[in-house]
């Protein structure tokens, strides 16, 4: 532990007369030091939370091809603006998928009940390639 002396305001050697005032003598408080917590540490655990309220919500075979549809949209996205990217293909991207197509494909892959599910794994996929 280390002690730090806290500074005491100047009163020009005058004791305090209302009890708002603060006694000019040092009070010495302990401070334990630590390390910060890591950032991606708390990252790692939201990645993990968000996967599995997805799974939960979904079923895992239904977040799988979800998630590999939209991956490989996003891959193919990437391409297209000259970067090469890994990650597994998904047989029902061909090329771009167009907006409206993407949104028919995810349909069919989540139900019209489940499809906003899609916006989560989209932040889980930017989450993964940005921070994992």
């Amino acid at each position: 532990p280390l002690e730090i002396p806290d500074q005491a305001p100047s009163y020009g050697g005058r004791a305090p007369t209302t009890p708002t005032m603060r006694d000019p003598r040092p009070v010495h408080r302990v401070v334990e030091l630590s390390d910060a917590p890591s950032p991606t540490g708390r990252l790692a655990d939201r990645i993990s939370m968000l996967r599995q309220r997805c799974i939960e919500g979904l079923g895992a075979a239904q977040f799988a091809e979800a998630y590999r549809y939209l991956k490989a949209l996003q891959d193919a996205d990437d391409m297209a603006d000259g970067y090469e990217m890994g990650g597994e293909s998904y047989d029902g991207v061909a090329g771009q998928d167009s907006e409206e197509t993407a949104d028919a494909k995810l349909a069919v892959i989540l139900g019209n009940d489940k499809v906003h599910y899609s916006s989560l794994i989209d932040q889980l996929i930017f989450m993964e390639d940005t921070f994992g």
